[in-house]
């Protein structure tokens, strides 16, 4: 039975969302190594195989994003199991012997590097809503805003935010909260746009001083707002958004004298001093607002809210983190997915009481551990929604904490003519930030891929030709067909301080020497040479269709390439019967069978085949 992508693509997001844990923020690691890898080639878009660095438990590699070389940065974990398992390619690695100093030198740079390139992709998206927020002013429809999604605009339901108005009245002066509404107001309806400056180029290594745009400064003077209404008129947070995670530990009610809990179930003590944590930074944000504070002000009276309605009922109740996507594309679910499902949710179950009995038996509050329930439970949530429904489920959700977006009409702030002219400059200003980024950035095969802005960003870290004398030598980036990634790995060999050369067997071949231990097994090498007959393997939807595995048969290579060529030949031709009810799919799996069937009769192997199974093993 062939799989359909979305469990691939399931796969990947799952590892994303925490089946393989992150490192818990703010513990400190010690100085390691610095690892160049090369990852084997396979269909799509590995093609060409991929290159990466490897500084501890954390992986930096650039990425074609749209056009774009992206910098990504992830944990080794993810990293593998995307490439290692999902993916099925072997990874090959080099470690190079490095003084403390010069690997401090690599990490610091390129997590600028990361950092600066991900606050002008930011601002790009920033400039661009600047025209969508101006459309709306022209057209006075309403625009999205984060955090506004949250709450449900039903006067005086919700009386857990009464001690924080009481506070803030205190705290300040009574009428504070009105007289702050009507000063938001008043600039909501008094702010114009300015055109920001231009930018006349991006650096690499400088993170960027940008003011806020004109939809920055809109977004959070109506989340101020927003809250402050909020918490005057006793908004209750949306019906449906809040999922009950069980029931939380009934044993410490007291926040200053209990113990860390060695429950199972969510302690209330550290609950309620997260709370008044919450409580705490909203008065503070409110008091002393800052550029950007509009959304995670918003978020965390979400969060005090959920976390009061969790106290008051004795359930542990937590935002939904995910996305509500339309159910009309909703796939049904077939038997094989349904067992694979089924598996998830025993993960998700598994996860969660992890999170669960290891987050609340830590003495105080910590935000990502607070952030990372929500997810597993939003996962979990959907994951047996889509069980029991039949259907298959989305886990569609943004990095980062949730964002409830909701419709905002914000007030018209300019004249048509004002807000014509604005619109025409700000596209020019975000069409010529885009140009920047696209100067910057273009991914190009030869000179500026996943190899060559490797080899510059390391290059960089250090003052002129100091790289050779930290790594051994020096690579200029695509030199000596250095922008090809299993010959940059060999110029690392040769040329770089490199020792401890190893390579990570792909899951396949894992699975293979577990099998055949003594490499004379005969009739399961017979067995697991094909499609048809393997154990390990299952044709999958993405592979392209083939017969025979070619990664270790080199002689024999251009052999059963032909027959893989005629596999794939004879599965288009089926195709052309079954495209009625398949849309074609056997047709596009043949013709990419046929594609990368053609290398195998000049000797070289591409196509490895991947695992659509939805947890590592």
């Amino acid at each position: 039975m062939i799989l359909t992508n979305r469990w691939r693509r399931l796969a990947t997001s799952l590892v994303l969302i925490g089946l393989i844990e992150p490192p818990a923020c703010g513990e400190e690691r010690p100085l390691g190594s610095l690892k160049f890898l090369y990852i084997d080639a396979n269909t799509g878009g590995s093609s060409g195989g991929h290159s990466a660095i490897k500084l501890d438990d954390t992986v930096y590699h650039f990425q074609n994003d749209e056009g774009y070389t992206r910098l990504a940065r992830e944990s080794w974990q993810r990293f593998r199991f995307i490439y290692n398992d999902v993916d099925n390619r072997n990874i090959h690695s080099a470690t190079i012997a490095l003084r403390t100093e010069d690997l401090q030198r690599i990490r610091d740079h390129l997590s600028l590097r990361f950092l600066t390139q991900n606050r002008q992709v930011d601002y790009l998206a920033a400039l661009q809503r600047d025209e969508v927020f101006l459309a709306a002013q022209e057209s006075g429809t309403p625009v999205d805003i984060a955090g506004v999604g949250f709450f449900s605009q039903r006067p005086h339901e919700a009386d857990t935010l009464e001690e924080i108005r009481v506070n803030i009245e205190q705290t300040h002066s009574p009428g504070f909260i009105h007289e702050e509404r009507q000063r938001l107001s008043r600039r909501l309806q008094n702010l114009a746009y300015i055109p920001p400056q231009k930018v006349a180029s991006l650096r690499l290594d400088l993170y960027p001083d940008y003011a806020p745009t004109y939809s920055e400064q809109v977004e959070d003077a109506y989340a101020h707002w927003f809250v402050l209404t909020a918490i005057d008129l006793g908004w209750p947070l949306q019906d449906g958004i809040l999922i009950d995670a069980g029931q939380l530990d009934s044993t410490s009610s007291d926040p200053l004298n209990s113990k860390p809990s060695q429950s199972t179930q969510p302690n209330r003590a550290w609950l309620m001093r997260y709370r008044e944590q919450l409580a705490e930074g909203i008065e503070r944000m409110i008091a002393q607002p800052y550029p950007g504070s509009g959304a995670p002000l918003l978020l965390s009276l979400a969060r005090h809210q959920a976390i009061s309605l969790s106290l008051a009922s004795g359930r542990f109740l937590l935002l939904d983190v995910l996305a509500s996507p339309s159910q009309k594309n909703r796939l049904p679910l077939e038997d094989e997915e349904r067992v694979l499902l089924r598996g998830l949710i025993g993960q998700l179950q598994k996860k969660l009481r992890t999170l669960i009995a290891e987050g609340f038996r830590r003495p105080e509050p910590d935000e990502s551990i607070y952030h990372r329930l929500e997810v597993a439970a939003a996962e979990l949530k959907e994951a047996e929604s889509g069980l029991a429904q039949g259907r298959a489920p989305h886990f569609i959700h943004l990095e980062g904490p949730p964002k409830g977006l909701g419709h905002a009409l914000l007030p018209r702030s300019m004249t048509a003519a004002s807000v014509r002219d604005a619109r025409k400059s700000a596209a020019g200003r975000s069409e010529q930030f885009l140009e920047l980024m696209q100067a910057t950035y273009q991914y190009q095969l030869i000179t500026h891929n996943c190899v060559t802005e490797l080899a510059r960003a390391v290059n960089s870290s250090f003052e002129t030709n100091d790289e050779t004398q930290a790594l051994g030598g020096h690579l200029a980036p695509g030199e000596d067909q250095g922008f090809i990634p299993f010959r940059f790995f060999e110029l690392v060999r040769q040329h770089y301080r490199a020792s401890g050369i190893e390579t990570l067997p792909s899951r396949r071949n894992r699975r293979l020497a577990e099998l055949n231990t003594d490499g004379g097994d005969w009739a399961v090498l017979t067995r697991e040479s094909n499609t048809l007959t393997s154990n390990i393997y299952r044709p999958r939807a993405g592979d392209s269709a083939f017969l025979m595995f070619t990664e270790h048969a080199f002689w024999s290579r251009p052999l059963l390439g032909a027959l893989n060529l005629g596999y794939a030949m004879a599965a288009s031709s089926v195709g052309l019967f079954t495209a009625p009810a398949d849309e074609g799919a056997l047709i596009r799996e043949g013709l990419f069978g046929v594609l990368f069937s053609i290398p195998e009769l000049g000797l070289w192997n591409i196509r490895k085949g991947s695992f659509s199974e939805m947890f590592p093993e």
